[in-house]
């Protein structure tokens, strides 16, 4: 009987967060604003291949990071589950934010006697505006690195190590940095603040040897990859002002790509709230620091993972807001330890609970976030006119349209962009070879209004938003810079 109790105080909290990441995300799920962005579509189209057995890709299609086998196999089976859709591709992304805060709850439990403080912690995370859209997001390795990271941080904090322990802490660590290595700097600290605490400098030869099989496979593996895009991430000049700016704009939540978009005031306040929780944790941790208290080191190394998390956005290029992502977790990871060893008392909870509502409400109110100029319902109206008339090839001026074109249409209609050069080249090699055979098959797609210049006699109007100038000329390929 007190067996069937310790499994169901186990079970209650783990339901409980099942729960609150379902259902702080319902809104979004059915949102009228919800579509799937370009990386979502090529992460979605490359498990969709994986399933009809076309080739199973490691990496993001057109380039040798963002190790993205784990999402499209999850992403797989939700197709198998619940049909071909962005219903799935969303749902298969959840599961993997899920699973990341459980584990994350469970590496907090092993550090702590309480059983509300965990809990109420995770509550914080689930609640995170910054995590609002991209709880949801396949976009090439983020929502693995973050699962991953969660069940690094499960195996190294639990009471129970199993024998293989570093090893496996090792691979974990090696996907993570194929994944999206955004994680490993403050991984690294919490890592290290573990071995010193514990005075396990030799299990870190262990920690490589597990390591250095993913390594030398996964090189292997980028070596037979084809790859169009490596972008200039950082820069050698510090830019003190715009990390700051992205640091907020991460918080707050509103953000695609480099584009900030106006957030509600419930995000802004729990953006503010973030902020100042990070200074004065900061603040303590210098203190501590002065006063060398010992029994505060895994505290002062927490608070250094959100230090060198920030460290690496002074260098980045452009304002690209998602690279924060790993940051509010190890905000909440050094909260938790600087109070697992305090009592818990009614004001505590209190002002962590108030914390987590304005974030609560600004989650739910992503659905009426919208991204783009376009929706889904105007998108697949123009496929549909597309597949009445005939047309199965089209060409556009705009990347997120290319992908969408094929995601949405399930490939019914192959779409290319004007550049000659693809992440996937069979796409414009088909487009290009059904234009020569039967330019009455094709067509150019785009949104802008530009075509309406170009060929205003042939150009149609869909939807108000899209239009469509079927069986192009070779003139009117030219103009947009079609290169064959």
């Amino acid at each position: 009987m007190k067996k069937g109790g310790r499994e169901n105080y186990t079970l209650i909290p783990i339901l409980a967060i099942v729960a609150a990441c379902i259902l702080t995300r319902l809104p979004q799920l059915f949102s009228p604003n919800l579509v799937l962005d370009e990386d979502e579509c090529v992460v979605g189209l490359m498990a969709k291949h994986m399933i009809e057995g076309k080739e199973v890709t490691a990496f993001f299609w057109g380039q040798v990071y963002g190790f993205s086998l784990i999402e499209t196999a999850v992403i797989a089976v939700f197709y198998k589950l619940f049909g071909f859709g962005d219903i799935a591709v969303k749902l298969a992304m959840l599961s993997m934010f899920t699973a990341g805060v459980i584990f994350f709850y469970k590496a907090l439990s092993s550090l702590s006697g309480s059983r509300w403080l965990p809990l109420i912690i995770t509550a914080l995370l689930i609640c995170s505006p910054a995590w609002a859209a991209w709880s949801m997001k396949a976009r090439g390795g983020y929502l693995s690195a973050f699962l991953l990271s969660s069940v690094l941080l499960w195996i190294l904090f639990r009471q129970e190590k199993f024998r293989l322990a570093g090893p496996v802490l090792g691979v974990i660590a090696a996907l993570i940095f194929y994944c999206q290595p955004l994680w490993l700097p403050g991984l690294f600290c919490l890592l290290f603040g573990y071995v010193w605490q514990e005075r396990a400098w030799a299990r870190s030869g262990i920690f490589l040897a597990g390591a250095l099989p993913v390594v030398v496979v996964l090189e292997i593996v980028k070596k037979h990859t084809y790859t169009i895009w490596s972008p200039k991430v950082f820069s050698a000049k510090a830019d003190l002002r715009n990390a700051c700016r992205m640091l907020y704009d991460h918080l707050h939540g509103y953000i695609y790509l480099d584009e900030v978009f106006a957030a509600p005031l419930s995000a802004k306040i729990f953006a503010g709230i973030f902020i100042a929780l990070i200074l004065s944790l900061a603040g303590l941790a210098l203190g501590y620091c002065f006063r060398r208290l010992k029994a505060e080191r895994l505290f002062i190394f927490s608070v250094a993972s959100i230090l060198v998390t920030f460290l690496y956005g002074l260098f980045i290029v452009g304002h690209p807001s998602r690279y924060l992502l790993p940051i509010s977790g190890f905000v909440l990871f050094a909260l938790f330890l600087l109070l697992r060893n305090r009592r818990l008392s009614p004001g505590i909870v209190t002002g962590l609970l108030a914390c987590s509502l304005p974030g609560a409400v600004a989650v739910v109110s992503f659905r009426d976030f919208r991204f783009l100029p376009y929706t889904k319902a105007e998108m697949l109206s123009t496929l549909s006119y597309l597949e009445r008339q005939g047309i199965d090839h089209v060409f556009s001026n705009d990347v997120p349209q290319e992908w969408q074109i094929m995601f949405y249409s399930h490939e019914r209609i192959i779409c290319r962009e004007s550049n000659n050069v693809n992440r996937y080249p069979e796409y414009t090699k088909s487009v290009n070879e059904a234009y020569k055979a039967n330019p009455a098959s094709t067509a150019v797609v785009d949104f802008s209004g530009d075509l309406k210049d170009m060929a205003p006699r042939k150009t149609v109007t869909i939807a108000k938003r899209f239009y469509v100038t079927p069986a192009p000329s070779t003139r009117l390929l030219k103009d947009m810079d079609v290169k064959w």
